[in-house]
């Protein structure tokens, strides 16, 4: 909505005929505080502002004693209470409805871009885990094969070494399955485990 212009000037200064500087006016002008019932547009020099001052519904803007009289009797505003300490800082439109809640949300959006590229790192780093557990668990499962051909083949290998080598790869291939746990490795690491102590069982036999 675009605020009535300030036609209604103090009228003692053109009586005496003097010109003085635009802020002297302002500053000698007597003013009111009032509250817009609509987003609203107020001429720059109600508010000795060098371009046209934007403001919310219902938030307070000192104008002229003058231009407040004109705004509140056309039903665009009513009187209302100066802001609370420390809420009265002189607005400008730089801090125009609209450009703090985007900048906020600019920030915001920069900071979902962040963490969505941190958790994109961490994927990866987790799929990187993930396959080097599952290549330890094929050579764990390859190991075991060859071990069982060695000793199905090697009639000169003692039973009790061949126990000992079994006993060895069992207690391997349970370190590997608790490793493996919980990802995508763990079915092979148990199955090499299984592997492993049938193996043991076999020589124990």
């Amino acid at each position: 909505m675009k605020a009535p212009g300030l036609w209604l000037y103090p009228h003692a200064i053109d009586r005496i005929g003097i010109q003085p500087a635009k802020e002297k006016i302002m500053a000698s002008v007597k003013k009111k505080w009032v509250a817009f019932k609509g987003n609203s547009t107020i001429p720059a020099d109600v508010v000795g502002e060098e371009e046209d001052l934007k403001v919310q519904a219902g938030e307070a803007v000192l104008v002229t004693v003058a231009y407040a009289k004109h705004v509140v009797a056309d039903g665009f505003a009513d009187y209302t209470d100066a802001p609370a300490k420390g809420g009265s800082k002189k607005r400008t439109n730089n801090d125009a409805p609209g450009k703090v809640e985007i900048q906020q949300l600019q920030n915001e959006l920069n900071a979902a871009k962040g963490e969505l590229a941190q958790s994109a790192a961490e994927v990866a780093e987790l799929k990187g885990k993930l396959q080097t557990v599952t290549d330890e668990a094929d050579n764990l499962k390859l190991e075991l094969s060859e071990m069982k051909n060695a000793l199905g083949s090697s009639d000169g290998l003692s039973n009790e070494l061949g126990i000992s080598t079994a006993q060895t790869a069992v207690t391997d291939a349970q370190a590997a399955l608790v490793a493996a746990e919980g990802t995508d490795g763990a079915d092979g690491a148990r199955a090499a485990l299984q592997a492993a102590q049938e193996a043991l069982s076999a020589l124990q036999g």
